[in-house]
């Protein structure tokens, strides 16, 4: 994954390229000074680069350029990365929602190894709302093959911490996964550019399975 370094001189070398030699580095700094990552860049709104004083130019280049970002990110860490590795996962949340303003629920189906199968986003919403059934969830996890999985959700507000509603829907979720054989490695919170784990924040041996 690319450093703060190499984000902020990309993310100088487009809005140099936005603004026809004008303007970059300054602008990249206060920009990165705010959001803290290219990720919380790409995931804000027209009218946030606005009121930093960013051109509708420049503001337009960098909202369309955040797919491009993703896809280079993804690459980085290869079509099937072992995902019990900390390190890799941190890499991979972070990678799944560059660009993403609102809150999503995403399945990271893992091979009986800990290789990536698939990361569908199953839901949209909060956790307190989120319009996903059990039986929904069971599908999409049995169709991967996946032998173990990893939820994965958002806080674009930039709340840390895990709801009584994230740690209630995922014991729910986890009892029908252990019914199919399946393992439930972790719940991963990101918000604010970093990752929270609910296994080693919320001390839950119940909802987890051993890492193996």
């Amino acid at each position: 994954m690319p450093t703060s370094r190499e984000e902020l001189a990309l993310l100088a070398n487009l809005l140099y390229i936005a603004s026809h030699g004008r303007q970059g580095a300054e602008t990249a700094e206060r920009l990165m000074r705010r959001f803290g990552s290219l990720g919380n860049i790409f995931g804000s709104s027209p009218g946030a680069l606005a009121r930093l004083g960013l051109p509708e130019a420049q503001a337009a280049l960098l909202l369309a350029a955040h797919p491009v970002a993703r896809r280079r990110a993804m690459e980085r860490l290869g079509p099937s990365p072992n995902l019990r590795d900390p390190e890799a996962l941190r890499d991979y949340v972070r990678a799944l929602y560059v660009g993403v303003r609102n809150e999503r629920f995403i399945v990271i189906n893992l091979d009986d190894k800990g290789r990536l199968i698939d990361a569908p986003a199953v839901a949209e919403g909060t956790m307190r709302e989120i319009p996903l059934l059990p039986r929904t969830l069971l599908d999409r996890v049995v169709r991967a093959g996946a032998s173990s999985v990893i939820f994965v959700h958002n806080h674009p507000g930039g709340q840390r911490g895990f709801s009584s509603s994230d740690i209630l829907s995922t014991q729910a979720f986890a009892a029908v996964l252990r019914s199919a054989g399946v393992a439930l490695l972790d719940h991963i919170l990101f918000s604010g550019g970093e990752t929270v784990s609910m296994r080693a924040a919320c001390r839950l041996p119940e909802i987890f399975a051993p890492p193996r």
